[in-house]
This record gives C-alpha cells, sequence and structure tokens, in this order.
C-alpha cells in the first residue's frame, strides 16, 4: 500500500512540473518581451528593435501601453526626429483610442515651445483617432497649398475598410472633436506657426 501510494504520489507530482514547464516558456517569453518592448517605445533603444517593438507593446496590457507611449511621447515631445515620431504616431498608435494619448498629444499640438514636427504628426495621429474610418497620412494632413478653400481631400485621402481601434484606458470623450477644433484653432492663431503646422491645424480646425 505505502508503494502504491508513493507511486501515485510521484505521477502526480511528475505530471505537474510538466504541466509547469509547458506553461512558463510562453509566459516568461511573453513578459520579457513587453520588458522590452516597453524600453524601446519609451526610450527608443536599442533602436533597431522598434519596429519590432511598435507592434509587440499593443499586447502587454493598457497599463503597459499607456506608460511606454506617454513616455516616448514626452521624450520626442522637442524632437526633430522623423523616424521615432512615425515609429510611434504610424505604428504603435496607428489605430489606438485612448483618451491618455489623446490627452497628451492635444497637449503638445497646442504646444508652441514644442518641436513643429512632434505638433504636426500630434495633430496627424489626433485625427486618426477621431476618424478611424478614414485614410490620414502625414504628407496630405500637413500640405501647404489649401488653406481658406476646405475640401475634405485636401485633409483626408479617401475612406478605409472598416476598422476597430484598439482601446487602451479609457476610450474617447464626447467632447474629444470639440477639444480638437479648439486646439486648430488656437494653432492657426499662433504668430510664427509653420505652414506645415499650420495646414496641421487648419485640418483639426475644420474636423
Amino acid at each position: 500500500m505505502r508503494t502504491f501510494l508513493f507511486v501515485v504520489l510521484a505521477a502526480t507530482f511528475s505530471g505537474a512540473g510538466s504541466g509547469v514547464a509547458q506553461a512558463n516558456p510562453d509566459s516568461i517569453k511573453q513578459r520579457n518581451d513587453c520588458r522590452l518592448a516597453e524600453q524601446v517605445i519609451a526610450t527608443g533603444e536599442p533602436r533597431p528593435h522598434a519596429a519590432w517593438a511598435s507592434t509587440q507593446i499593443l499586447t502587454c496590457g493598457a497599463e503597459a501601453f499607456t506608460r511606454s507611449v506617454t513616455a516616448g511621447l514626452q521624450r520626442l515631445r522637442h524632437s526633430s526626429d522623423t523616424t521615432g515620431l512615425s515609429v510611434l504616431w504610424d505604428r504603435a498608435l496607428l489605430s489606438v483610442n485612448s483618451q491618455s494619448v489623446f490627452d497628451l498629444g492635444s497637449e503638445i499640438a497646442a504646444d508652441a515651445s514644442a518641436s513643429p514636427l512632434a505638433r504636426e504628426f500630434a495633430f496627424m495621429g489626433l485625427l486618426r483617432m477621431l476618424k478611424p474610418d478614414v485614410l490620414v497620412d502625414f504628407a496630405t494632413v500637413t500640405r501647404t497649398d489649401r488653406e481658406g478653400h476646405y475640401r475634405s481631400s485636401f485633409c483626408y485621402g479617401g475612406r478605409t475598410a472598416g476598422v476597430r481601434p484598439w482601446v487602451f484606458g479609457s476610450p474617447l470623450n464626447a467632447d474629444a472633436g470639440q477639444r480638437l477644433r479648439a486646439v486648430g484653432r488656437t494653432v492657426l492663431a499662433e504668430a510664427g506657426a509653420p505652414p506645415p503646422l499650420r495646414a496641421a491645424a487648419y485640418c483639426a480646425d475644420r474636423l
């Protein structure tokens, strides 16, 4: 009887150990991947991993996503690094709905001390959040040959197939469009705003 119990217990613990061994590698890899992705998005380093990190971070939960993207946007607030800004706005944030990101993006777009490029990318990203079914790209949003003669084609490149944005944290508030139009008007009234920034603000004002 004692021998039989020993065999049963050994088999039970052996099976449990085997199950843990099978489960852990995936969870450990996910944690490690998310830790690295958060670092890359927040700090920009190591740069060769930026494209991978911008996709991986979407699988890491709302807190890690928001924390890393917020740090990345603040890091690039005064930067003219087109590649770095594109990794955030054109990849990690391409199809995202997030009130916290919208709030920070609106702050950057309105900030006269931020770099014009960071503000232009912010306007583009904010317009995408509010119009997920429309093609919004940087070159179109910053066109400088249209002010005063608005058509939707001056700001948008047509409609897209149905897009379901990733929601991180709270989705956009009902007054988000009104807030973005107000930021656009403020920037249009800003003395010395460069033409591409004025063009992006014009699109926001005419949202």
